[in-house]
């Protein structure tokens, strides 16, 4: 076993592990997870480990790693001897083996370790975060600690890492009359590898740490503290394959292309932390990519975009069918800068049969870098996305074929009734909006509309054996005519893709107060869709011309419609298809409270 010393320019030196002792820490933390009753004798071995490479250090006359101390002025109580200089310097003691190789198990054999020689107040283990470019933290032992949700460093534990060297720098001073007492930080950086971090240990002391006994004690734990780190990245990288897979799941629930894009783009988003987002669908036709689905850019911007195919970030990324990752967008001015963003990823969104468009995230962060890891993260994410897409594309098309056809055959049986000719499109496109502007979920909207156009598939069956048009029933023939929910249920409970609509259907003649048939429900006792129905089938049929007399006005028929409201109708749906109708729109006006 070697370790090799690497002189820096600054006169400092640093531990460079060889592969032995790298394939000791991955052995370590391979045996960690598959052993729980491994980890303390492994433990013990890494702590061996740590002990040679001392024994070799001090063997060819070298030195622990140099140690440059940054201080302020220091006041007049604390000018003194330095720690490092005295001789009355404690034994150290062996270290004390962690009980686990997780971050925090290491640190607290750490501080366990140095307690006998000076008054630890906490440790803390960073690791390098490329794309914020800072060391994050991600664990804390001890009882002064800061917390480890989301904490950065820019201090002492930030120029340990840049600079490869051990560093000691004063956090803060409390000064008394007669007393001034110092938090130090001593920080070392740990490196194997793609492995990048700094430990760090905070002492409450009124002279400057002795950095002889802190390298010392520190170096027994080297190999551990790298173990803990590969663990905690093989986790992170463990939890992100797991947010990935769930978010696929997600995005291939979605059987709508839009909500299959919006969603795709809020994971891809939360997937590599960007602030900023866009799909961009491909038009055959044109050859030109537009925005479908964006997240923090201006509307403006939105509708505006239109970019050529082989221009621009995303047309190259279009044209070459290869991901794109820039950084430092603002310092080349552009469209980047004008939205504020400062590092940006585009991935192509393909599958085994094409294109389809570019998925565009961005970060406006500084500062912010998207790595090779989101880039190949992100492109696995999109190539779902797109497999998702097509196949809601696919059922959408399909569903469009099944309402045409159910259109068709209500068409068909309006013939039969020329003054209902138009109105069972009038009743869908009524019950529709009702549907939306109340915010009903799609799948009961699907059955509502289906509901719309066959409500009255069982008319065409009982007016066969006799009922008139041309005249008022008599009272068997609205009893006969009382039957046609019934039966249109019946119809539509056979076919399995319609089931969903036979509830409306069957009670689509209640009314409010409960006098109505088939069942004689009332309230919401009477399902939803039934409810909106009736609102709908009523206001198409007040403003139509029957044989007997003349179409109602609008205002005519809401006037009628408000005065049932409550005996016939629901009044809440009354006063929403009122709202609906004078708005002009397909969205429901907020009243002023």
């Amino acid at each position: 076993m070697e370790f090799h010393l690497v002189s820096h320019e600054r006169g400092g030196v640093a531990l460079v592990l060889t592969p032995v002792m790298c394939a000791l820490a991955a052995g370590a933390w391979i045996a960690a997870l598959a052993d729980g009753g491994l980890i303390a004798v492994l433990a013990g071995v890494v702590l061996s480990v740590g002990g040679v490479a001392s024994g070799i250090v001090q063997a060819r006359g070298v030195h622990s790693p140099a140690v440059r101390v940054a201080t302020d002025q220091p006041c007049p109580s604390c000018e003194g001897t330095p720690a490092s200089d005295r001789t009355d310097r404690p034994a150290i003691p062996q270290p004390i083996a962690p009980d686990a190789l997780d971050a925090r198990s290491v640190l607290r054999a750490l501080l366990k370790s140095l307690k006998p020689l000076a008054p630890v107040i906490g440790a803390h283990l960073w690791v390098w975060d490329e794309t914020a470019g800072r060391v994050r933290l991600t664990a804390a032992s001890g009882p002064m600690t800061l917390s480890t949700s989301g904490s950065t460093e820019e201090g002492v534990v930030l120029e340990a890492h840049e600079g490869g060297l051990a560093l000691v720098h004063p956090l803060s001073r409390i000064v008394s009359p007669g007393t001034c007492q110092t938090i130090w930080r001593y920080a070392v950086p740990i490196v194997s590898g793609s492995i990048r971090g700094v430990v760090s240990v905070d002492l409450d002391a009124e002279d400057r740490p002795d950095t002889e006994w802190l390298n010392r004690t520190v170096a027994w734990y080297r190999v551990s503290l790298i173990a803990s780190l590969a663990l905690h990245e093989a986790t992170g990288k463990d939890e992100s394959a797991r947010s990935l897979l769930a978010m696929t799941r997600d995005v291939s629930r979605a059987l709508m292309p839009d909500l299959v894009l919006s969603t795709a783009l809020e994971h891809a988003m939360t997937l590599v932390g960007a602030t900023t987002g866009s799909i961009m669908l491909l038009d055959p036709g044109s050859q030109r990519l537009r925005i479908a689905a964006a997240q923090g850019l201006p509307e403006r911007v939105i509708e505006a975009t239109s970019v050529p195919v082989g221009e621009g970030i995303a047309g190259w990324v279009a044209a070459t069918g290869q991901p794109l990752l820039i950084e430092d967008l603002d310092s080349g001015g552009g469209r980047g800068r004008r939205h504020g963003v400062r590092s940006a990823l585009s991935v192509p969104m393909f599958d085994d049969d094409g294109l389809i468009g570019v998925l565009n995230v961005g970060s406006r962060m500084r500062p912010a870098r998207f790595t090779e890891y989101h880039r190949e993260t992100l492109g696995m994410f999109a190539r779902h996305a797109t497999v998702a897409w097509r196949t809601a594309r696919a059922v959408q098309a399909s569903r469009e074929i099944h309402f045409e056809t159910l259109k068709a055959l209500a068409l068909a049986l309006e013939t039969k009734d020329p003054y209902a000719m138009g109105g069972t499109e009038r009743v869908m496109m009524w019950a529709s909006k009702l549907g939306r502007a109340l915010g009903i979920p799609t799948e009961e909207q699907n059955a509502l509309e289906i509901a719309s156009m066959l409500h009255d598939i069982g008319m065409s069956i009982v007016a066969d054996r006799g009922a008139p048009s041309h005249r008022p029933l008599s009272t068997v023939e609205r009893g006969l005519l009382a039957m046609h929910p019934a039966v249109a249920a019946d119809i539509l409970n056979h076919a399995p893709a319609l089931r969903a609509a036979t509830p409306i259907v069957y009670h689509h003649h209640e009314r409010f107060d409960g006098s109505g048939y088939v069942a004689g429900l009332a309230g919401e006792q009477i399902p939803l869709g039934a409810r909106i129905l009736s609102v709908a089938d009523a206001f198409v049929a007040m403003t139509s011309d029957r044989p007997y007399r003349r179409a109602f006005t609008t205002s005519q028929a809401l006037s009628e419609m408000r005065k049932s409201a409550g005996t016939q109708f629901d009044p809440g749906i009354v006063e929403t298809l009122v709202a609906l109708v004078e708005s002009g729109t397909d969205r429901v006006p907020e009243r002023e409270s």
